[in-house]
């Protein structure tokens, strides 16, 4: 019998990070013998981690335990900063340094008898200061993942990730690899998208078929107004000209938006009655699970694009471009560069629309060549 592989997953920046790494967890556990422990530090991830059935139902498939070990951190202390005031900072320093010192009973034993330990790659130290510390003493292997499934051909890097040395990031493809490199990431290894490991889409196909999911619905992926990435205009254009297409080309179907976790559905409340339309259902249900039952999906842009993809749903990129956007992405949209769908105004989603509806869609060619690359040695060796 195999020795049991020892995994810790520190979960610190995103709830998307679990979209990375149940898919990942899916293809390790269908044939090793592999014990995997996610410690979440952010108490706003985990409330909405066990708010999921889903989440759950992957849990126990997986045989995988969670729990919360809080840390204070920039997501659940987001309403201001205290202040540059030297009480301010100290009573911030002695906050953390109290909630640091009850978790290390629970963490440091659980980093010591692993074999692996996992965080994703924007590094937030406030809580991985544990493991790299235990690591200048007591070597262990790390991993770094990105928190969602991210294509990074043409992006501005940011500041160089902190320990960036002592890990290695795991790269969905090759085309992500100079990016890495900018922010730090010398140590690469392609492991390729785990979102189209075929054992994650059992996992989905026989939640969905349990639950009997059979009503057809057209999919919109939104997204939260940034400045970066999506100005309040263009985002009311594009949800208005949505609705709009969608009725005008799919009758009274079902629309169900998944709103983005940082989304105001306010808005989206507005937008819709603006547009008298009805049969409109907001969901926060997992974005896989939404496309097992869509004719189509629409995204405004993000890495959501590979959730309906990877369930062979026709999907497209539906996307103006915020003012800023190309300071950080200089030559547009990677997901169109790569040959995914993508369309600009109203009367091109129309055309998308009747390809759909005359049974022209063409699945990219990327998602084949993505769909044949899966490797997880990292984790056995």
């Amino acid at each position: 019998m195999k020795k049991t592989k020892k995994i810790i997953v520190f979960i610190t920046h995103s709830l998307s990070e679990i979209n990375v790494l149940f898919p990942l967890f899916s293809a390790l556990k269908s044939n090793s013998n592999i014990e995997i422990n996610i410690i979440f530090t952010v108490k706003k991830i985990h409330t909405e981690y066990i708010r999921s059935p889903f989440y759950h139902y992957c849990e126990k498939r997986l045989g995988l335990t969670t729990n919360l070990c809080y840390i204070p951190n920039k997501f659940d202390n987001n309403k201001e900063k205290l202040g540059l005031s030297i009480i301010k900072k100290v009573f911030k320093r002695v906050n953390y340094l109290f909630w640091l010192f009850k978790a290390l009973p629970i963490i440091i034993p659980k980093i010591l008898l692993s074999n692996i330990g996992m965080h994703e790659f924007s590094n937030q130290t406030s809580a991985t200061k544990p493991l790299y510390l235990l690591h200048s003493i007591v070597k262990k292997q790390i991993l770094t993942y990105h928190h969602g499934n991210e294509i990074t051909i043409d992006k501005t890097a940011c500041s160089k990730r902190a320990d960036s040395e002592e890990s290695t990031i795991l790269l969905f493809g090759a085309h992500n690899s100079n990016y890495m490199k900018k922010v730090g990431y010398g140590k690469q290894f392609v492991i390729g998208y785990p979102i189209f490991f075929k054992e994650w889409a059992e996992i989905v196909n026989d939640y969905c078929n349990a639950l009997n999911y059979q009503n057809q619905t057209v999919l919109i992926y939104s997204r939260h107004v940034n400045e970066r990435y999506m100005d309040l205009d263009k985002y009311i254009e594009l949800l208005s000209s949505s609705l709009r297409a969608i009725r005008f080309k799919f009758n009274n179907v079902e629309i169900v938006i998944k709103p983005h976790p940082r989304e105001d559905i306010q808005i989206i409340n507005e937008i819709i009655e603006s547009q008298n339309i009805s049969n409109v259902t907001i969901s926060y249900e997992h974005p896989a699970v939404l496309a097992k039952t869509a004719k189509m999906a629409i995204t405004f842009w993000g890495s959501v694009i590979f959730e309906s993809l990877s369930m062979g749903v026709p999907t497209v990129e539906y996307y103006k471009e915020a003012d800023k956007f190309r300071e950080d992405y200089p030559n547009g949209s990677n997901y169109k560069t790569v040959g995914i769908h993508s369309v600009s105004d109203e009367k091109e989603l129309e055309n998308f629309m009747d390809s759909v509806i005359n049974s022209n869609y063409e699945t990219p060619f990327i998602i084949d060549e993505f769909k044949k690359v899966k490797n997880t040695k990292i984790f056995f060796t």
